[in-house]
């Protein structure tokens, strides 16, 4: 599967892959039990590091956009109705997660 992303300089890479597969899951091109690309090799694709797209994959996976299946990979999962109002609590919890990430 080839996911079409368009890295621009100037720009962190890790928030334009995520705002990029965020909005193909949202206008449904990536629909629910869609597999994304592996980490290696989707950061081959991109010219990128691994741990920018482990990244991109862990903040998704935080908003619930997307669930890792342990060594088959991950998937887009089925929204629901309250995750796609998105409660500002909930937003603010995943930026500590992220966060928190980072710094390990």
């Amino acid at each position: 599967m080839t996911i079409p992303i368009r890295l621009r300089t100037g720009m962190p890479m890790v928030g334009q892959i995520e705002d990029q597969i965020r909005g193909l899951i949202e206008t449904r091109t990536l629909v629910a039990g869609a597999r994304l690309p592996s980490v290696r090799r989707f950061a081959a694709d991109l010219a990128v590091s691994t741990f920018t797209v482990a990244a991109a994959y862990d903040r998704l996976s935080a908003a619930n956009y997307i669930r890792s299946r342990g060594t088959a990979g991950y998937f887009v999962v089925e929204k629901q109705l309250d995750d796609e109002a998105g409660s500002p609590q909930r937003e603010q919890s995943m930026d500590y997660l992220w966060l928190f990430r980072a710094l390990q």
